[in-house]
């Protein structure tokens, strides 16, 4: 699909059609808890690791690795970052309330999430400090960047 919505419809479909389990990419809390672990990770790295800066969409990410980093060290800021072309989650964590987008269009397509699910949401508003917009040429800059400085493949969701 060209946003996550039309491809998870796909995926959801074909799993029911084709008697497949299907394991959410961010709504599920095992997802979560594994991805907490980059946390583990990144403490073990730099022990006195202050803020974590984490690319959010559907919010999984960011809910894993926020969860866990603020019950090993509540003093460590986390930091949103969204795509202006996707705005639910980002617009959710400043009004306090659910706030999905009508459309969503953004090179940050792993990040294009059309629809703020609650699990997660609930989760950045308790342990998210503070959430940022970027937009499509800041994206289509940081990638530049990488590659030509640092030799560094991403995509724009990363």
């Amino acid at each position: 699909g060209d946003n996550f919505d039309e491809a998870y419809a796909f995926a959801t479909s074909y799993a029911k059609e084709n008697n497949l389990s299907f394991i959410h990419p961010f709504e599920d809390e095992f997802v979560m808890a594994g991805q907490g672990t980059l946390m583990l990770e990144m403490l073990d790295e730099i022990s006195d690791l202050d803020m974590i800066i984490a690319p959010v969409g559907g919010g999984g990410l960011i809910s894993g690795i926020a969860s866990a980093a603020k019950q090993i060290n509540p003093n460590i800021k986390i930091i949103g970052v969204g795509a202006k072309g996707a705005p639910a989650m980002y617009e959710s964590f400043h009004a306090k309330k659910i706030k999905n987008a009508k459309s969503v269009r953004t090179i940050a397509d792993g990040i294009a999430v059309r629809n703020a699910n609650p699990i997660n949401f609930n989760i950045i508003l308790e342990c998210v400090d503070d959430f940022i917009q970027v937009d499509d040429e800041e994206i289509a800059n940081a990638v530049l960047f990488l590659l030509e400085k640092h030799k560094i493949i991403v995509e724009g969701a990363g």
